[in-house]
């Protein structure tokens, strides 16, 4: 009972205290969104203003909220990384308390809070990854419609109009920006320039932008650049093909080696509990929670080296 009043005393604190900086990140970008609205419109500050806000201190971010607000910005989530922490904060505790208090067993208690807390991070990344394909595909159909609008003799700003009309989320949407930016007096290359930014971790998208750039300013014939740019675009398309498909038998024998060991432990568990009476010491449990720590690392480890070998391609 000690043990399990601590734990809900810690888990409620961290709720608090999360849902506290989702409040403070949530009043943030109202004041933003405000700013940005009026942006076009608004006169640039005073140096004195200017002056003085250099002068204040503003903490950079960490690196875990940058890549989980990339990692949003990636799935299409527009809520702040402050609510995914509070999600993981929730899921953990839950999920742990529910399997110590089913189990009895401070071990698989711990492992299902550590997978609570992995749980929103590994549906946001999901959904990212879904997202990603689906504007690689449109990328591609993009191009094709684009270069035969333009050969059929269409200017650029109706052939861009005519393709982010029959476009859905989320390449239509961004198209649909840089026509707007287009029709406020930005040039095009610079509008197309802000499209990767706004979609992080589309390499298709990066690869069209960058060609349409250089073609705008070498005066090229974009409807012969853009068919180049679709050829490319299917070629690329195939290699991923290839080595999604190399790939896919290390993704599950790692997920396998990684889940193995929690199955094992549950089986004995549930047959044979005399078995693990030498494993429910407070030394035992110390064990198991090591070999638990050690299985994730290793699990970890091997997947940050196929994200960062392949980061980029797929």
């Amino acid at each position: 009972m000690p043990t399990l009043a601590a734990m809900l005393g810690a888990a409620a604190i961290l709720v608090a205290a999360l849902v506290v900086v989702q409040r403070q990140q949530e009043r943030r970008v109202q004041v933003s969104d405000s700013i940005n609205l009026h942006a076009g419109l608004l006169s640039p500050p005073p140096r004195k203003v200017a002056k003085k806000s250099t002068k204040r201190k503003t903490r950079p971010p960490s690196q875990t909220m940058l890549w989980l607000e990339t990692l949003q910005q990636r799935a299409g989530d527009d809520t702040s990384p402050a609510s995914v922490l509070l999600g993981a904060a929730l899921a953990g505790a839950a999920l742990g308390l529910t399997i110590w208090g089913a189990t009895g067993q401070i071990p698989l208690g711990v492992g299902g809070m550590a997978l609570g807390l992995y749980l929103p991070v590994i549906m946001l990344q999901s959904k990212a990854a879904k997202r990603m394909q689906v504007i690689d595909e449109q990328v591609l159909n993009a191009c094709t419609l684009l270069a035969q609008n333009m050969q059929s003799g269409a200017t650029v700003d109706q052939a861009f109009r005519q393709v982010a009309a029959d476009f859905k989320a989320p390449l239509g949407t961004e198209l649909r920006r840089v026509i707007q930016d287009v029709s406020i007096g930005a040039p095009l290359d610079v509008a197309l320039g802000r499209m990767p930014g706004r979609l992080p971790g589309a390499p298709s998208l990066r690869l069209l932008v960058a060609s349409l750039q250089i073609a705008l300013e070498m005066g090229a014939n974009l409807a012969d650049q853009l068919t180049r740019i679709s050829e490319v675009l299917r070629q690329r398309r195939l290699t991923i093909a290839r080595i999604s498909s190399t790939l896919a038998m290390v993704k599950i024998q790692g997920k396998i080696l990684f889940t193995l060991p929690l199955l094992a432990y549950i089986w004995v568990h549930l047959q044979a509990p005399q078995l693990m009476t030498q494993w429910q010491a407070p030394g035992g449990e110390v064990k198991l929670m090591f070999l638990a720590a050690w299985v994730v690392t290793g699990y970890i480890v091997t997947q940050g080296i196929l994200r960062r070998s392949f980061e980029g391609v797929i």
